[in-house]
């Protein structure tokens, strides 16, 4: 989609931490994160979040996201009802469907909470190739 910006692909060990990155991209671009969920076979749109504070200054952690799933109103029979639009899910809830991926059948992400993550240009580092 032209103008979404440039995103990229991350693992983290855990979802406390998927969580935060993808906060603090979310809180440095305005733009809305991806989460690879259902062990990498499917992805939500994170677009909100709470946190203890300002993900962008440390110590602060994430309470609850905001998600959309494309799939609304669909059931999983293996994961469950999709969240509806702008659902705030706790990370314990989010957990339940957002897991680490088992293999790294692409990249290398085996094991790890994969997320996509929006980031700034810096139209500078053209004019260095």
């Amino acid at each position: 989609m032209l103008g979404a910006g440039p995103y990229q692909v991350a693992g983290f060990a855990t979802i406390e931490e998927a969580a935060l990155n993808a906060a603090k991209a979310i809180r440095a671009t305005g733009r809305p994160a991806g989460l690879l969920v259902w062990r990498g076979r499917h992805a939500w749109v994170m677009s909100g979040f709470t946190a203890t504070g300002d993900p962008l200054t440390t110590g602060s952690r994430v309470t609850s996201v905001m998600v959309e799933d494309p799939l609304y109103p669909a059931v999983s029979r293996a994961w469950g009802h999709a969240p509806a639009p702008g659902s705030s899910l706790t990370l314990s809830e989010l957990g339940h469907q957002f897991v680490p991926r088992t293999s790294a059948w692409w990249g290398s992400f085996g094991g790890e909470y994969v997320v996509v993550l929006p980031y700034e240009f810096d139209p500078r580092v053209l004019r260095q190739i």
